[in-house]
């Protein structure tokens, strides 16, 4: 089905792109950068939206027709039941989960492999070809624990994308080197645009 026909804006006119899906998993997150809109950090209250209502939205935004699906927080990642969902989700729909990358490790990342498939993609934040240009917005170390999570998804066989928000620290250093510290990421959504997400 396609979503630009089946969707249509307030005059009835057909939607000029293929609708997308945000859900909110979560608040809480286990960093504290310092532009996030949703105000997450380790102290937020989760407010978690859980499996059965995640899923009932992935099924009326498939009924729908809507093209893909995105998994956001605070950090996904501390949920246990995040698996649950991702798979429900890519089993009907283009499915992307973001996150800061550095709880995919041991176990979370285990459970992630497990569930990947050609639907689901992890959209890691990398806001820096360096960690002084990364860390000054999402905390001290995060950037090696970033990049250590990139290497790890794309070792473990999940579709990686990276997402950048520019800053005027960064935007002299978004194309190639961003690129080339996220080594083993998909570049092909990116970007050289102002404001923007990848």
């Amino acid at each position: 089905m396609d979503s630009t026909l089946l969707l249509r804006d307030q005059d009835g006119c057909a939607a000029a792109f293929p609708w997308k899906l945000w859900i909110y998993t979560n608040f809480d997150c286990n960093l504290r950068c310092s532009y996030c809109v949703a105000r997450s950090s380790p102290n937020a209250a989760r407010r978690a939206i859980g499996p059965a209502n995640a899923m009932r939205l992935v099924d009326e935004a498939v009924a729908l027709g809507f093209r893909q699906v995105f998994f956001t927080g605070g950090e996904p990642f501390i949920l246990p039941d995040i698996y649950e969902m991702l798979a429900y989700s890519a089993a009907r729909v283009r499915t992307t989960v973001l996150t800061n990358g550095m709880l995919l490790r041991g176990p979370r990342l285990e459970r992630l492999r497990a569930i990947n498939s050609p639907n689901l993609s992890a959209q890691v934040s990398l806001d820096g070809a360096t960690a002084a240009q990364h860390d000054a917005l999402r905390g001290t170390g995060s950037w090696e624990k970033a990049i250590e999570g990139i290497r790890l998804l794309t070792a473990a066989g999940v579709r990686v994308e990276l997402s950048t928000t520019e800053t005027d620290a960064n935007s002299g250093h978004i194309d190639d080197r961003l690129l080339e510290a996220g080594a083993g990421a998909d570049d092909g959504e990116h970007d050289a645009g102002g404001d923007r997400e990848r």
